[in-house]
């Protein structure tokens, strides 16, 4: 049967416009799926780009994190080890003191008993006081730097042996030795002075 007839155009011209349509719908889909594939690559690098620079920011941020607990740490470390020194340092004075203490007591009892007459000593201590007392001219020196000590000696930090007595005028020192007072040369009643070594 005739299409013409019937007053439709003939079928060639259906089958060119059919394919010029379907030619255009399949360039336009190509076209958009053409569109589509790179922006979804675009989506898809600007999306792995994003999740870099988080995972990059994450990391700093875990370093940050980890260094700073490392500085607490050291801090940390750091106050104990100074309480811990000072903790030492107070139960070592406290020890030193403690020895003084036993040493001076030993000294003050190994002292000769203060005669009733006999040769008067007056000692200036370092910070100006003085203390007095009497000897016998038969007392050993090392007596005499005993009896001293223990009045200089609650100073834990003078040691027995830095000290020495000594006259004003005329000069004078007396060094600890074997000898006894009289043998030193102190057979009256004199003022000495501490010199501090």
């Amino acid at each position: 049967m005739d299409l013409n007839v019937l007053g439709c155009p003939p079928l060639d011209h259906f089958r060119s416009v059919t394919k010029a349509t379907l030619g255009a719908v399949i360039d336009h889909f190509e076209a958009v799926a053409a569109i589509t594939a790179e922006g979804s690559t675009g989506m898809a690098n600007s999306s792995q780009s994003l999740r870099a620079q988080q995972d990059e920011a994450y990391q700093r941020s875990l370093r940050a994190d980890a260094e700073k607990e490392k500085n607490r740490k050291k801090e940390e470390q750091a106050a104990k080890e100074k309480e811990r020194m000072e903790m030492e340092a107070k139960e070592n004075l406290e020890r030193r003191k403690h020895e003084r203490e036993l040493l001076l007591e030993h000294l003050v009892g190994s002292l000769p008993d203060e005669p009733s007459s006999g040769i008067k000593l007056v000692v200036v201590l370092p910070d100006g006081s003085k203390i007095q007392r009497s000897f016998t001219a038969e007392t050993m020196l090392p007596k005499l730097y005993d009896w001293v000590f223990t009045h200089l000696g609650k100073d834990v930090e003078i040691q027995r042996d830095a000290f020495i007595l000594r006259t004003m005028l005329p000069p004078q020192s007396f060094p600890e030795n074997k000898d006894t007072l009289l043998e030193s040369g102190i057979s009256a009643p004199m003022k000495l002075v501490v010199e501090l070594l």
